[in-house]
């Protein structure tokens, strides 16, 4: 299909048909005769109406002297709080400063307060390792010695014991002034003649007192010159003791003796040491009824009329015994 020419629009035409788009300009220009001047019609301001801005964009001068001395009030504020701020903390700060500094002298003092403590236990330590070892050798020093002594006490027994082995004691025989060696031995022929053994002034070595407090039955010693004759004496009392008969025997009245009937004890002259132990034992026998006595320089304790007698040679002896025995 061909295409067909248009005839383009004459210019007057074109010129007919515009308008003016800005129609304020328009009027305005048909106004004042100028083309070129746009003015705006506004609407006149009341006299109640609040100040505005000012042609320039900042508020008026009464609000923004308000607005700078606001800003001025908070400032001045807020630097006098933040002097204050940091004058408390300045005051805390060195406080804490203070604080701390003396901890440290105090957590110091107390580290030399534990060394010194330290050094002190280490010091006792050693000390108490030297006693130790010291007591220690003084405790083995003590055994040692204790069982020197009782080895020179065993000796030493034993010589009393061979002192004594022919001397007999005789007890609760009143004292008599102006006594001597003869009256005594007077008494102990006597004391022969009851127990039907003769005993001569031959076979006599001594015959004495012991010393002790005056007006009391202090004992008498007679030492035989023959063991023999001392075992023979010592055999009949004993069996005088066991028939029982000493009551009638052995008093003040079959003795020939001034003063009330008693009894006379006739026994072995006992070394002190064995004295104790003899009394101890027979404190024992007492209380648990059992039977005692005293031969050849040994002390015996039967606790059964049928058992064998055991012999009792210290007093630790005697001890072990009673807690069996409990």
């Amino acid at each position: 299909m061909s295409r067909i020419p248009r005839t383009p629009p004459s210019k007057n035409s074109l010129s007919g048909s515009r308008s003016e788009s800005d129609l304020s300009t328009t009027a305005s220009a048909s106004n004042s005769g100028e083309s070129n001047v746009t003015t705006r019609n506004k609407r006149p301001r009341m006299n109640s109406s609040p100040k505005g801005p000012s042609s320039s964009g900042f508020p008026s001068g009464d609000l923004r002297t308000d607005l700078l001395n606001m800003l001025s009030d908070w400032k001045g504020d807020q630097d006098r709080r933040l002097d204050e701020w940091k004058i408390s903390l300045d005051d805390t700060l060195s406080k804490l400063v203070t604080e701390v500094t003396q901890l440290k002298k105090e957590c110091q003092e107390i580290k030399n307060t534990n060394r010194d403590i330290e050094n002190g236990m280490k010091f006792m330590n050693e000390q108490h390792e030297e006693l130790s070892s010291k007591v220690k050798n003084l405790e083995g020093q003590k055994k040692a010695n204790s069982e020197a002594i009782n080895n020179l006490e065993t000796k030493i027994q034993g010589l009393q014991f061979l002192s004594r082995v022919a001397t007999i004691e005789v007890r609760n025989i009143p004292h008599y002034d102006s006594e001597n060696f003869e009256s005594l031995l007077s008494i102990l022929t006597r004391i022969g003649k009851e127990l039907d053994l003769t005993i001569d002034s031959k076979e006599l070595r001594d015959i004495y007192r012991l010393p002790g407090k005056p007006g009391t039955a202090r004992p008498i010693v007679a030492e035989f010159s023959c063991v023999h004759t001392r075992n023979e004496l010592l055999s009949r009392v004993r069996k005088l003791i066991k028939e029982k008969l000493i009551p009638e025997k052995l008093n003040t009245q079959t003795l020939g003796l001034p003063g009330a009937k008693s009894l006379k004890y006739i026994d072995e002259h006992l070394p002190p040491a064995q004295r104790k132990l003899m009394y101890e034992t027979r404190q024992i026998a007492k209380k648990f009824k059992y039977a005692c006595w005293y031969s050849n320089g040994r002390v015996f304790l039967r606790m059964d009329a049928a058992g064998k007698p055991v012999i009792i040679d210290s007093e630790k002896c005697l001890d072990d015994l009673v807690k069996q025995i409990i």
